[in-house]
């Protein structure tokens, strides 16, 4: 059933798969060329010049910051036990005490009625539910236990499934049941208490309840802080009347740097004309996750040009580079 090749035609593939080629090449190496070149010192000093925009430090400018936070204003929380205590009995009685149920069942799915009251019948006699869920059962990884579907608070399943689950007495099984899954003999294997052990909570309840009190003090101290760190000559003395420390932040670009110039907003009020320029505090700047700060200019550093000494080694290897580019080019075409 395949297509036919003539002669002529393995003839041609032969000599292309076959074909074989002799070639010359030369090498130029990158590395000889380099160890021929010159810099010389005035091409250095030339590029330098001109290049100026390249080889000089940006303004930069360091601030004094004072950061609230949510989580700062939390730690700082002093909780008293008698607080603590108060919570817990206030989830204690809203948890109250549940049940928890333990069903097993026999699933048909589109069943005649035949069927089912064979097994009605059959449990009525006194058949093991176990080894009529094995026999009958259409959900195959509870057939395999016994019809066994563990625990529910009342909402694991079908709203019918647990309406008939909840009237029933331990040991007893239920009428037909229909759910959208099919038809449900349905046992109750056990009845189980679920209070809930608050004291378990007893770490989550102490970080609702820090958080909450915190909430209320970072509303207050944003309020302080706008206030007094309007027209403040320093920040510094405003940390001291709020009971915080102004951090000092180490000199950063328009591009950011580390710590709070880390945070674009920050370097975007720093750098802003009330504050970089008129000298005033920066409004309160929101950082995000419940973060606030304030900063103020201590030190500008205006653009300087870095000294030729400091990258005449670059500059130099940029030259040799090009250079090495050129003549290899040349002597290529030649």
């Amino acid at each position: 059933n395949s297509s036919f090749v003539t002669a002529s035609e393995i003839d041609q593939l032969a000599e292309i798969i076959e074909q074989t080629r002799d070639y010359y090449y030369l090498t130029l190496s990158a590395q000889a060329a380099a160890e021929q070149v010159v810099v010389e010192p005035a091409a250095v000093e030339a590029f330098y010049a001109a290049n100026s925009a390249r080889f000089s430090n940006p303004e930069q400018l360091v601030v004094d910051a004072i950061e609230l936070s949510l989580a700062t204003a939390a730690a700082a929380v002093e909780l008293t036990p008698q607080q603590v205590e108060q919570r817990l009995a206030q989830l204690a009685e809203s948890a109250g005490t549940s049940e928890l149920r333990s069903a097993a069942h026999i699933l048909l799915e589109q069943p005649e009625q035949a069927e089912l009251d064979e097994i009605a019948t059959k449990l009525e006699a006194g058949e093991s539910f176990a080894a009529l869920a094995g026999e009958y059962s259409a959900d195959i990884v509870s057939a395999a236990a016994g019809g066994e579907l563990g625990f529910t608070d009342g909402t694991a399943f079908p709203e019918p499934f647990e309406a008939a689950l909840a009237s029933l007495a331990v040991g007893e099984v239920s009428a037909p049941v229909e759910t959208d899954a099919g038809t449900h003999f349905i046992k109750l294997l056990a009845i189980e208490s679920a209070a809930v052990d608050v004291q378990l909570q007893r770490a989550e309840v102490e970080r609702a309840l820090r958080a909450e009190l915190a909430q209320g003090n970072l509303a207050a101290q944003l309020a302080a802080l706008k206030e007094l760190s309007f027209n403040a000559e320093s920040l510094a003395a405003v940390a001291d009347q709020l009971g915080l420390v102004a951090e000092r932040s180490a000199p950063f670009a328009r591009s950011g740097g580390s710590g709070i110039a880390a945070e674009p907003a920050v370097v975007a009020a720093a750098f802003s004309d009330d504050v970089r320029v008129d000298g005033f505090a920066s409004e309160v700047i929101e950082l995000g996750d419940d973060r606030y700060a304030v900063v103020k200019v201590v030190e500008q550093r205006p653009a300087s040009p870095i000294a030729l000494d400091e990258v005449r080694a670059q500059i130099e290897g940029e030259l040799r580079q090009q250079q090495v580019a050129e003549q290899l080019s040349a002597r290529a075409m030649a």
